[in-house]
């Protein structure tokens, strides 16, 4: 079976709800925002009906026999389908996340690494670590939320040698917000509206020259059809799918860590969102400590950390028509700097560009590693 690109092309204006809290009486105006780019959950289903329609599926109830064998028997097995991405595509570039060590200041970009002349405890975590710093004196603002060129990050996974990028694009550089009002009617009734029940829709469409793209292994060429047409997101707007043929490895790799008294050092950069593995659903997880186990990684150190907020993703299960539970994820971008003995580097550089945690089949948890 050949690895297939999947790309999606936006038909009509796209929903992509973002999850935030939404109450109907809250406010006299509310505004339910938009998410870009969409969840793997959201994007992935929408590949998977589509051939499952294509293939005669009738929308209705679970798959048989022959679809499950296919692409997977319930809506979290995805087995044998294996997603990388999504990834958003421009003008024939593919552009991630950017990494959480890369941060503004004024008159341009800086780079943050572990100062390793300073120390700091965190809390809840038991351990010490290094704060980030820049190096030097200048004040500092995060990148909450942006994206840079593949190729720019292959520049920036040697610590050591990488030079501050120049610019980065906003999700809104892919995309325009389109707005539709409108009306809660109140309840039991078709027509009566109330008069606090005001709402707005953030829909989105995708810019000249942007689309959404995975890569797909596992598929059957039997069904594996060059184009399909599906729904994609909320509201029921169509995307139209391509499924090309290809043997691309999007993500770069490094060859060798750097080293300092008997250590390596190494970072792992989230290229996709990250649920952590967790055998107890009570208690809070730790996030840290899933990582490593996730990494399959003994006697690590953990020298600092750079991570966005968390992000809580959901989406529907088509075989039941309710949503799904919400999760919470590290964002893609998180960054988590490690060292270890030089005896551990092959074992290391071996992982990377892998899949980690929960939902791996859907794109979730895919890493790049790289040296500071």
């Amino acid at each position: 079976m050949r690895k297939k690109k999947v790309e999606i092309e936006q038909v009509d204006r796209l929903f992509f709800r973002a999850n935030t809290p939404f109450d109907r009486f809250a406010k006299t105006w509310e505004v339910i925002n938009g998410r870009f780019p969409p969840s793997a959950f959201t994007v992935v289903g929408a590949v998977r009906a589509a051939i499952a329609k294509e293939l005669g599926w009738n929308g209705q109830g679970r798959w048989d026999d022959k679809l499950s064998n296919l692409i997977g028997k319930d809506i979290h097995e995805l087995d044998p389908l294996d997603f990388d991405g999504p990834f958003i595509e421009r003008d024939g570039k593919t552009f991630v996340p950017i990494p959480q060590f890369v941060v503004k200041q004024e008159g341009g970009f800086g780079i943050l690494r572990p100062n390793e002349s300073k120390k700091m405890w965190v809390t809840g975590a038991n351990v010490e670590i290094h704060p980030l710093g820049t190096g030097n004196e200048a004040k500092f603002d995060a990148i909450k939320s942006g994206f840079i060129p593949l190729e720019w990050l292959k520049n920036l996974l040697d610590l050591r040698t990488a030079k501050p990028i120049e610019k980065f694009w906003k999700a809104s550089d892919f995309h325009q917000g389109e707005y539709q009002p409108g009306v809660f009617l109140e309840i039991g009734s078709k027509s009566s509206a109330n008069e606090r029940g005001f709402f707005t829709r953030q829909y989105t469409r995708l810019r000249d020259g942007v689309t959404l793209s995975l890569y797909l292994q596992g598929l059957d060429e039997s069904a594996a059809k060059k184009r399909l047409v599906t729904p994609l997101g909320g509201e029921g707007k169509f995307a139209t799918i391509h499924l090309r043929d290809t043997d691309d490895q999007v993500l770069p790799k490094i060859t060798k860590l750097n080293k300092e008294d008997g250590k390596c050092r190494f970072f792992i950069y989230l290229a996709t969102h990250y649920r952590p593995t967790t055998k107890d659903k009570i208690n809070r997880i730790n996030v840290l400590e899933a990582l490593k186990e996730d990494l399959q990684l003994q006697n690590v150190e953990f020298a600092g950390s750079s991570v966005g907020k968390p992000i809580k993703i959901g989406g529907w299960d088509m075989f039941r028509n309710r949503p799904l539970q919400l999760d919470a994820f590290v964002p893609a971008g998180s960054v988590f700097f490690f060292r270890a003995d030089e005896s551990l580097e092959m074992e290391i550089l071996a992982g990377s560009r892998n899949k980690v945690g929960q939902f791996t089949r859907f794109g979730f948890g895919q890493y790049l590693v790289g040296t500071w």
